[in-house]
């Protein structure tokens, strides 16, 4: 059985293929990279091993260490052999390679005035592990759909705790009976390659793939005509004005914002907040998912 991830292997330089390919990918949430340090395995489960050459260990000694020669092969394997045409990705701080799994990168910011346009001096690599789980949006559901009405919801949870993959399998959900775009600015939600998902976003989802958010919203409206539009993490002012333009076309949203508790977010981003119908964070695990409820006063 294939698991998640492997794809990812012929994309991994000579120096580390062999190890990772021996690790055990059905728990393998991300692979770090650290210039000087060892390279690191964090599991679906919270907890973390080292990678060596005998594949996963417990002891830091055995691992493989990654020298800066390493780290720079390793990008450029990851860019497709041209870190230059990743600029303005990497400008972002991150890659995504297909299969939507997504490259998070350290190092010393180049800046033209204020705006920072590409990275050099790397000096690590998040390999973030995508996946998908069908059904994982059920226990939202209910919030989201009621009838035939698609209530306007915004999914607030830590970095890491699985938004992107609910918003996924919601959208896959959605479009049993309704028209959604999915504006995907980073790559994730669909992983389009060669304009094809990689994920099942279902029947009547387009996607609107490398879009600015912002952009990508008045795109769908005016030539796509959906009912629901799904993006993911939200917060700057642009995403605000684009929201208040898709809701006064009567299309309903299904977006996600980074938080960390309903009454921070509330109390920092209340105007945002309040465009949507219904707010719900997260928390728990992906196994047993835990829903709260934020309601306007």
């Amino acid at each position: 059985m294939k698991h998640p991830g492997q794809d990812i292997l012929p994309k991994v330089i000579p120096a580390f293929q062999e190890a990772i390919a021996s690790c055990d990918f059905s728990r393998l949430a991300e692979i770090r990279f650290r210039v000087g340090r060892p390279l690191m395995l964090y599991l679906t489960d919270g907890k973390f091993l080292f990678c060596g050459k005998k594949g996963e260990t417990s002891a830091a000694c055995e691992g493989l260490f990654v020298t800066s020669r390493e780290l720079s092969l390793q990008l450029a394997a990851f860019c497709r052999g041209s870190v230059y045409a990743y600029e303005s990705d990497l400008g972002n701080g991150f890659v995504t390679l297909p299969g939507g799994h997504r490259v998070g990168v350290s190092g010393r910011a180049v800046k033209k005035g204020e705006t920072v346009v590409s990275l050099r001096d790397v000096s690590g690599m998040n390999l973030r592990i995508a996946r998908e789980f069908p059904g994982c949006a059920d226990a939202l559901m209910p919030y989201i759909l009621s009838g035939n009405r698609v209530h306007s919801t915004l999914i607030i949870a830590p970095p890491g705790a699985g938004k992107t993959t609910v918003l996924r399998d919601a959208a896959r959900q959605l479009s049993a009976h309704h028209r959604v775009t999915v504006v995907d600015e980073r790559s994730e939600l669909a992983a389009m390659e060669q304009g094809v998902p990689s994920f099942d976003i279902g029947l009547q989802t387009d996607v609107l793939d490398g879009f600015p958010k912002c952009i990508g919203i008045r795109n769908a409206l005016r030539s796509l005509s959906p009912q629901v539009i799904v993006t993911d993490e939200i917060g700057t002012e642009e995403d605000k004005r684009a929201i208040c333009e898709l809701l006064k076309s009567g299309a309903a949203i299904l977006a996600s914002m980074h938080g960390f508790s309903l009454t921070e977010t509330a109390t920092q981003k209340r105007d945002l907040l309040s465009l949507f119908d219904c707010v719900l964070m997260l928390s728990g695990t992906k196994e047993r998912r835990e829903v709260s409820l934020w309601q306007r006063e």
